[in-house]
């Protein structure tokens, strides 16, 4: 804690992480979209750009979890290979296959980037 402002940024992302995780196992995909965004918002002000992105990360993972309830499931089709995080195609960057979707490798480092607390 700092005083009376509250929990570290540190300490506020880890808390958050551990409610968003339960939300998602639970199916509660709106809570963690609003609270996703609220702590965008908030993380955005303190000028706390990990902890901003990763947030967007919980929210992006929420609505890909409740688009899959209400849309097809889309076959995966090798000719239209995309990363499924930020669209984009090979050749512009290179892909890795995963059971339902694929990841290119600057999301890789980008996510890598947040799990390590780096900008």
């Amino acid at each position: 804690m700092t005083g009376n402002d509250g929990p570290s940024p540190d300490r506020l992302f880890q808390d958050l992480t551990t409610a968003w995780e339960t939300a998602l196992e639970e199916k509660r995909q709106r809570e963690v979209i609003l609270g996703g965004f609220a702590a965008y918002c908030y993380f955005h002000e303190l000028n706390e750009k990990t902890f901003e992105t990763a947030s967007l990360i919980y929210v992006q993972k929420a609505i890909a979890e409740l688009l899959e309830d209400v849309l097809p499931r889309q076959h995966l089709d090798r000719s239209q290979r995309n990363c499924s995080f930020c669209g984009r195609t090979e050749p512009q960057v290179r892909l890795a296959a995963g059971a339902n979707g694929f990841i290119c490798d600057s999301c890789v480092k980008a996510l890598g980037n947040v799990f390590n607390n780096k900008d």
